[in-house]
């Protein structure tokens, strides 16, 4: 009888004990996951911010001079199509030495106005034919994803990507320059700012 109780009682020990004692466990295997890129979208909004943006940086720049002409719109990418400041160049007969630069930060909301020499800007721009700019920075940048520049994010995890608003030379026309960089790698997207077609 003794030994029935007992038996019991040592299996429920048992039990016990390997329920509360610590053992170790093995890490889990990592698995290598396919690396996504995000794909960029244009919005009513961003278009509104960089219309808004352009006006805004006009006005600040007729501080400087009341014969302000637009020179060059600049954008710089590192590694995500984010988070990086919009930078328009001005140009002014009165002052032929110098650019006056705007730039923007839209993810904080603050600019920073700058008057540097020509010479140390190290691009020389003349002035654009702004009234024939129809294609906003990231309607154009759009444009550059769906003809290779995604695909070319895809291969490369570090990347720069080069956005700029200048006259090409062979047309004369204002024209987007964006091209993506990798190490040896490069892409190179033109694209009509009036019409957005690509250039070939």
């Amino acid at each position: 009888m003794k030994n029935k109780i007992l038996l019991p009682l040592l299996l429920a020990s048992l039990v016990f004990i390997g329920i509360s004692c610590p053992f170790k466990r093995s890490a889990p295997t990592p698995t290598t996951q396919e690396k996504t890129v995000e794909e960029f979208k244009v919005t009513d909004q961003q278009e509104k911010i960089l219309s808004d943006e352009f006006s805004r940086a006009q006005s600040y720049a007729r501080f400087w001079s009341t014969d302000i002409r637009l020179a060059s719109f600049e954008i710089t990418y590192e590694n995500e199509l984010k988070n990086a400041p919009d930078t328009y160049v001005f140009i002014s007969n009165k002052e032929p030495f110098y650019y006056w630069t705007v730039k923007f930060n839209r993810t904080e909301g603050t600019f920073y106005r700058s008057i540097i020499p020509k010479e140390d800007y190290g691009k020389a721009y003349p002035a654009l034919k702004d009234r024939f700019w129809k294609i906003s920075a990231d309607a154009a940048l759009l444009t550059a994803e769906k003809n290779g520049g995604n695909d070319f994010r895809k291969k490369h995890e570090k990347f720069k990507v080069s956005q700029i608003l200048g006259t090409d030379p062979k047309t004369n026309f204002i024209t987007w320059f964006i091209t993506y960089e990798s190490g040896t790698d490069k892409l190179e997207v033109i694209i009509d700012a009036s019409t957005g077609t690509i250039n070939k």
